[in-house]
């Protein structure tokens, strides 16, 4: 009995895979044909037309091939139950890990729509009254500011000697500062414009009509999203530093004065004592 089982065993093992390598035999030249003409239908999104010559494919030669595309074309065309059908059918032949899994997404998409019956909208609730604004105050009058003292002359009211100006310096004038955001601000649009296309690739995929378009578009997507983070990161911290450099390079017009113009100006100088020694402190413009 036990021995019984073990050639069942083989058989049942040999049976399966040559099966699936008569499953995955190339087409017949004249099913070849119907199928390139069922594929130039799904890519311009005549999905019945594309059906029909499809399930004519696949009744000349059962291919996997030819029912995984059916069954992409019948999903397309808005009909869940029988692209479950089909996906289902195109499990039972064994695909590849990849193939598979795609399959099942679908079918899981597919049972998810027809779970839900579509989306119905929630009743929206009665407007409720707002409150009526309470009064307001009537304001109190202010009283009249006092008059403040016009403030008296002093000694060094009187005119100080010719100075030294330093120009100002704007943000704008730094070159290397403007470089460095310019190209940050192409970095991130580059990062936009990539990321983007990561996602029409991704579902692009979703609605491959071959398992080699599904992974092709797979892969696609990665190296788009690679390629829009390193162009975000880089332009973002390209045009930070730009700014930051933006931030420190301005400055106001200032003035070169001597000892009697810095102490007009507010320029303190102090001398501070500690146990293990001193330090200077100076408090002004320079």
């Amino acid at each position: 009995m036990k021995r019984l089982s073990q050639v069942m065993l083989v058989m049942a093992l040999v049976l399966g895979w040559s099966g699936r390598a008569r499953a995955e035999a190339p087409l017949r030249p004249e099913v070849q044909k119907i199928y390139d003409e069922a594929t130039a239908l799904f890519n311009q999104e005549q999905y019945q037309l594309a059906i029909d010559k499809f399930r004519a494919a696949f009744a000349l030669q059962a291919n996997p091939k030819i029912l995984y595309s059916w069954a992409q074309s019948t999903r397309l065309l808005g009909d869940c139950g029988e692209a479950i059908n089909l996906y289902r059918r195109y499990l039972a032949t064994l695909p590849s890990e990849g193939g598979a899994n795609a399959a099942r997404g679908h079918i899981a998409t597919c049972q998810s729509i027809l779970g839900s019956g579509g989306p119905t909208p929630s009743p929206s609730a009665s407007p409720q009254p707002s409150p009526s604004p309470s009064p307001l105050a009537s304001p109190q009058p202010s009283a009249s500011p006092e008059p403040s003292a016009s403030p008296e002359p002093s000694p060094s009211d009187a005119p100080l000697p010719a100075r030294r100006v330093i120009p100002a310096r704007h943000w704008y004038q730094d070159i290397l500062g403007d470089a460095l955001v310019g190209v940050g601000a192409v970095g991130l649009g580059v990062g936009i414009v990539y990321f983007m296309k990561s996602g029409t690739s991704e579902d692009d995929a979703k609605d491959a009509m071959t398992y080699g378009d599904y992974s092709d578009k797979i892969d696609q997507a990665k190296s788009e999203r690679t390629i829009a983070i390193t162009s975000l990161a880089l332009g973002g911290a390209l045009a930070a530093y730009g700014v930051v450099r933006w931030m420190t390079y301005g400055r106001p017009e200032r003035a070169l004065d001597d000892a009697s113009t810095r102490r007009k100006t507010g320029t303190k100088v102090g001398l501070f004592g500690l146990p293990a020694g001193g330090g200077l402190v100076v408090d002004g413009h320079f």
